[in-house]
């Protein structure tokens, strides 16, 4: 797997690339081995029709995990912003 050193205007992504990708690859080839072990070779002769929902079905998880996500980013935000305006009184005495 090629390696590159940061260069500026882009560290953040190279070191994540880096660092973070082998380990999402290593995250991904485990999933296919509990599949495999699981299902067994089925998917690579599953009808395309099938596999095509399948797969919507997944996005369409994926999609509602981003919702929670984002409700509970809203609340978090509302709490923080709670805890420093109650910060803002104390610092302003």
């Amino acid at each position: 797997m090629e390696m590159r050193s940061c260069v500026p205007g882009h560290p953040v992504s190279d070191q994540a690339i880096n660092e973070d990708f082998p380990r999402f690859v290593e995250e991904i080839r485990k999933r296919l081995w509990v599949g495999a072990d699981s299902y067994g070779d089925g998917s690579f002769s599953k009808d395309p029709v099938e596999l095509l929902n399948e797969i919507e079905n997944e996005l369409l998880d994926v999609a509602g995990w981003g919702f929670i996500t984002f409700c509970r980013i809203r609340e978090l935000k509302k709490k923080l912003e709670a805890v420093k305006n109650t910060l803002d009184k104390f610092t302003n005495l």
